[in-house]
């Protein structure tokens, strides 16, 4: 071996002797006589037995009161550190730690390490920036959290010479797992039956470390060879202001590969206060990744609304995917930040460009019997920052972040029975704060869970429209500028504008475990975004128009309450009518496994300008008036596999049930147009137009009326001129619409109007415009 390699291989053998937390000993080595050397017989390797116990002062296995790792350049450099360090047995009950390490040494695989390790706990009571025994002028007392790990650890590594490097295979397995992250004094969130294992046993698998150099200095190269891995956690759950722990958000499985290269040069977005990673990483895929390598449902992704070993349980499912990530440099820096009245230390994560590919062969709901489709994305993301500080919106634990994050270009791709249809032109900016904590309501909180907290948020995304092909490969923006077509106003149903921007958002949004009913997710939220400019129908590709040619909402107020949103994966949900009605008027039922979201909505949308037109020039002189909008709706969102089974197996079907509330004291649903721009709040302008209370179901005292319910079945389809095209068959029902008036300024026109057993219903396929 040569020096290096040298100081490689005894890095490595110390690396694994500390982390199976063997403390150091020493013995008196003494010479053998004739005697003890006729003895002692040729032996294969050597094992070595370390149990560990103090059962007279009950003192952890191993303790380790801090590591740090400080930034060489400590004037602009910072440090990241883990406190109280422990290693232990889980109850005192417990037997004592074992630990089992055999090592040997063959010609065809090179140094051979097994470690057997039975149950035990490892905990890091705090990570911190700016550790307190380096710096206590600095040191402000907050941290990223604790963290706990309970594991048995199996593992048989192999470690050789490689050229100028070294490789290391085998085999690594964490089972009867459990991790919590503990946001002090707040909460904690638990990961429960996490089970992992990474495997490199083929002929060519393996991870190959080498040190090289180029004109930019030396760097560490690591090759990923046909790595494979498999993980599950069979419960996320969190604490409660009760003191336990929430029902679960379900359980996860999954299995992937990783190949590719990563780069590890010194020096990050300055010197000496980082590193730079270059990554090129793939799962399943090669070259440019256009597709899936291994389609046998290999690789695989699971979300369980329930537990992972009852097959009757429904879930989500990825299957056959694949995706690749490169970058030309991603920094990673430790940066001191002394300034007065500012955050602090932060780790600073950044990179000036990053190529991001995946996709998926088939997409599953409920069950492998009928497949969503295929999704593939293309996106390329520009000069992106983000900054890590200690503590969240509150306590002593948690991170803040600012984020300047950019996305340059994107497209998506479902396909559809051999169709395809392109979401295409994604760009999107975005700056801020965000703040995570776990919580508890106990302390003011609006739910328990995770919080994620926004602040000063600005910027905004636009899509340019939909292509569809029976090819598989996008083609150039020459192209897509003549062929793109309509569609994307279509998402305006689930509350997104083709284009938005806003100069700031503010809110908080809270995770919590547990669904409509048992296992499930449910989410609360405020939101105000102020600012914003909203485009429906725009059309980026007509000459003169590359701003966008649409209609556009300027100088918006939106303002947004989400209460006890619902998440669940479920199994012919009975408020889930899903129907359609055929050529000849007959209409079906499709009871259908499906993802379903509920939720109750409030708020409203404050539009000082409507325009048609360019969105270069929106101003007064071409407004259409101001608009309001109020809304008190509870709402059913389920999506399920398959669309019209006219149509073939694939496609998606929506479905969505709106119930338009009495007026209460979340507000009511009305809208307001005024004729002077800007005026859409002023309550004593005469000239407006008002639509108030509107109601469904009005007779109803369950309070689960039958609403609007609205069944789209989306598919890629040929029209009768056997143009592909995007295809909706919609169908829109209610039993009972009322609305209580319309007012011209302070003058009833009109009071109460009633609608009765409504039925609407259109095939659709949008193709380009000639």
């Amino acid at each position: 071996m040569t020096q290096r390699q040298d100081v490689l291989f005894t890095g490595c053998i110390l690396l694994l002797l500390t982390v199976s937390g063997i403390k150091p000993v020493s013995a008196e080595l003494r010479a053998l006589d004739d005697d003890g050397m006729s003895a002692v017989t040729g032996q294969s390797g050597i094992t070595i037995e370390i149990t560990q116990t103090d059962s007279v002062t009950s003192a952890p296995a191993v303790s380790i009161d801090q590591l740090t790792w400080s930034a060489a350049d400590q004037v602009a450099g910072s440090s990241l550190s883990l406190d109280g360090i422990t290693v232990d047995k889980i109850n005192g009950s417990d037997p004592d730690l074992n630990t089992v390490v055999e090592i040997d040494v063959t010609e065809e695989t090179g140094l051979n390490i097994g470690i057997r390790q039975n149950h035990r706990r490892l905990t890091v009571d705090e990570v911190r920036l700016a550790s307190s025994y380096e710096d206590n002028q600095s040191y402000s007392g907050k941290g990223f959290g604790g963290w706990q790990f309970d594991y048995a650890l199996d593992a048989d590594l192999a470690l050789s010479a490689t050229g100028p490097g070294l490789r290391l295979k085998g085999g690594l397995q964490f089972k009867d797992g459990t991790v919590i992250y503990r946001d002090t004094g707040d909460g904690a969130l638990h990961l429960e039956g996490v089970a992992m294992e990474l495997n490199a046993r083929g002929s060519d698998a393996g991870l190959d470390f080498v040190v090289l150099e180029d004109g930019s200095g030396d760097f560490i190269r690591i090759a990923m060879n046909d790595l494979y891995s498999t993980f599950s956690v069979e419960g996320i759950r969190h604490t409660t202001t009760s003191g336990g722990l929430s029902d679960s958000v379900g359980a996860l499985s999954g299995a992937f590969g990783l190949a590719g290269i990563l780069d590890i040069r010194p020096g990050g977005a300055n010197p000496g206060t980082g590193m730079t990673l270059v990554p090129d990483l793939r799962i399943n895929c090669a070259d440019e990744c256009l597709s899936a390598v291994d389609t046998s449902h290999t690789y695989s992704l699971y979300y369980f609304d329930g537990d992972s070993s009852d097959t009757s349980n429904p879930y989500l499912g990825l299957a056959d995917f694949y995706g690749r990530l490169a970058s030309p440099g991603i920094t990673l820096d430790l940066v001191k930040n002394r300034v007065s009245g500012g955050r602090g230390d932060y780790l600073q994560l950044g990179f000036t460009g990053m190529d991001v590919t995946f996709g998926a062969d088939n997409l599953y709901i409920g069950s492998d019997a009928t497949s969503l489709g295929e999704i593939y994305g293309q996106t390329q993301f520009g000069p992106s920052l983000l900054k890590l500080y200690a503590g969240g919106a509150d306590g002593a634990s948690g991170v803040t972040m600012d984020v300047d994050w950019t996305l340059t270009d994107g497209n998506i791709r479902y396909a559809d029975d051999g169709n395809y249809v392109w979401l295409t032109g994604l760009t999107a900016a975005v700056q801020g704060t965000a703040a995570v904590d776990v919580v508890s309501a106990a302390n003011g909180y609006l739910a328990d869970g995770i919080r994620i907290g926004l602040e000063d948020f600005q910027g905004g995304y636009q899509f340019k429209g939909l292509y569809v092909s029976d090819q598989s490969a996008l083609p150039d923006e020459s192209v897509l500028s003549q062929e793109r077509q309509g569609g994307v106003e279509l998402l305006y149903a689930l509350g997104l504008y083709q284009a938005l921007s806003f100069s700031e958002l503010d809110g908080a949004l809270y995770l919590s475990g547990g669904g409509a009913s048992g296992q499930g997710l449910t989410i609360n939220a405020d939101f105000v975004i102020n600012g914003a400019t909203g485009g429906l129908l725009i059309d980026y590709d007509r000459t003169g128009c590359g701003q966008g040619c649409g209609i556009w909402s300027s100088d918006a107020t939106l303002v947004s309450h989400v209460r006890n949103m619902t998440f669940d994966v479920e199994d012919q949900p009975a408020d889930v009518n899903m129907q359609l009605l055929d050529d000849s008027g007959r209409l079906w039922s499709l009871a259908r496994k499906a993802v379903v979201i509920r939720s109750l909505n409030y708020g409203y949308k404050a539009i000082g300008n409507v325009h048609i037109g360019h969105a270069a020039v929106l101003g007064g002189s071409t407004s259409l008036g101001g608009l309001r909008i109020d809304s008190n709706i509870r709402s059913t969102l389920a999506l399920a596999s398959g669309g019209d089974p006219t149509r073939g197996n694939q496609g998606v079907t929506v479905f969505l049930k709106n119930e338009y509330l009495a007026a209460d004291g979340n507000g009511q649903n009305a809208i307001r147009w005024t004729a002077d721009s800007g005026d859409e709040n002023t309550a004593d302008d005469d000239r407006y137009l008002e639509f108030v209370g509107l109601e469904t179901d009005p007779d109803n005292v369950s309070g689960d009326g039958y609403g609007l319910q609205t069944t789209l079945n989306i598919d890629v389809q040929n029209n009768s001129s056997d143009q592909l095209g995007f295809a909706v068959n919609a169908m829109s029902q209610a039993q009972h619409l009322r609305l209580d008036g319309i007012n011209v300024g302070q003058n009833p026109i009109m009071r109460e109007a009633n609608l009765y057993n409504m039925r609407v219903q259109a095939n659709m396929i949008a193709t380009p415009v000639p």
